[in-house]
């Protein structure tokens, strides 16, 4: 099963019993990262992938998921700036990289702002040297009531993922209750170390800080955006969408 993630070619080695269902489940899911059958030459990673059962499906299509992200993270160590951080598009693929470790809501987000702006992705936000962005368009992985595995949502219903996004502005989530949601600017100094910390590999960069300083300074700096719920997020990813530079 060919995926393309993150400038990455993942295949993921599809085995077992129930392996016909598997592979089905992941076409459904994995649509916008599936790549070419056919495409030449071996590919960058491999991820293995067992069902014996059909019961088990749910676990393996949760597993699966983070194993993808980890292999792809890995292969691209140093090449290019990793952010933990959902991103949404605009229609010419300016993208909001919403920054946040698990839990601030970058799935939600993405689910409720992608229904019409572009989805670049709901994990990694992979930024290249030239500010362009490697997509993710991967399945969101939502935990539905009284699920202990994460449901693989297919993301057909949402945005296009545009075919060149690059990187606007770089925001931090905080889901802080917040009644009315606010934007905070932050000194470049605490940006870096706050940004830094939802990072992968950026150690193995060249010159790491000088270059994540670089990104942040041509993208207006660090915004953090205070929230309490999804529904609050549209008009300041808009506005942010709108302003002017990068």
């Amino acid at each position: 099963m060919p995926l393309r993630v993150m400038d990455t070619r993942v295949v993921a080695e599809v085995s077992g019993d129930a392996a016909e269902v598997f592979a089905a489940d992941v076409r459904r899911a994995w649509t916008r990262c599936l790549d070419d059958d056919d495409a030449p030459g071996e590919p960058d990673v491999r991820v293995p992938a067992v069902l014996d059962d059909e019961a088990g499906l749910l676990q393996a299509m949760d597993a699966l998921s983070p194993a993808v992200t980890v292999a792809a993270i890995g292969h691209q160590a140093g090449q290019v700036l990793m952010l933990h951080a959902a991103g949404l598009a605009d229609a010419e693929g300016r993208t909001v990289a919403l920054v946040g470790p698990s839990g601030t809501g970058k799935t939600t987000a993405s689910r409720h702002l992608a229904t019409r702006l572009g989805y670049v992705t709901d994990e990694t936000v992979a930024v290249r040297a030239d500010g362009s962005i490697a997509a993710y368009p991967k399945p969101l992985s939502v935990r539905l009531d009284g699920d202990v595995f994460k449901t693989q949502v297919a993301v057909d219903d949402l945005g296009a993922t545009p075919e060149r996004p690059h990187l606007h502005r770089v925001v931090v989530l905080r889901r802080d209750g917040a009644e009315e949601a606010w934007v905070e600017d932050v000194p470049l100094l605490e940006a870096m170390a706050t940004v830094a910390t939802e990072t992968s590999y950026l150690a193995r960069m060249e010159q790491p800080l000088h270059h994540l300083a670089e990104v942040l300074e041509a993208r207006g700096g660090l915004r953090v955006l205070h929230y309490r719920d999804a529904d609050q997020l549209g008009p300041m990813v808009d506005a942010l969408l709108a302003e002017d530079g990068a």
